[in-house]
Parts: structure tokens; sequence; C-alpha cells
């Protein structure tokens, strides 16, 4: 049994305006979440109430 995965994501886009740093910044914000990353910002909770002491 293997513990392997893959995930392979494609973008394609023609943008109009030169200035692509909103572009960007969504990819990244989007790519972060795919990758399981949170918001920034928020902190994860423990997993167990022994975490926490």
């Amino acid at each position: 049994m293997s513990s392997r995965t893959e995930v392979e994501l494609r973008a394609s886009w023609s943008p109009e305006d030169p200035d692509v740093s909103a572009h960007l910044q969504a990819w990244a914000a989007f790519a972060a979440e795919a990758c399981g990353l949170g918001p920034a910002g928020v902190s994860a909770l423990p997993l167990r109430l022994e975490e926490m002491e």
C-alpha cells in the first residue's frame, strides 16, 4: 500500500492589465489553501486537551 499522493494544478489566463499583482496574490492564497495552510493571522487549535496544558 502506497502513502503517496499527487495533485496537479493548472491555470491559464490572459491578463488585460499589465499589473498582475492582484492575480498573483489570489494565486498565492489559493496555493496556500490547497497546501493546507490557514489564512494569515489565524492560529490552529490544539488537537488534544493535553496539548493545552
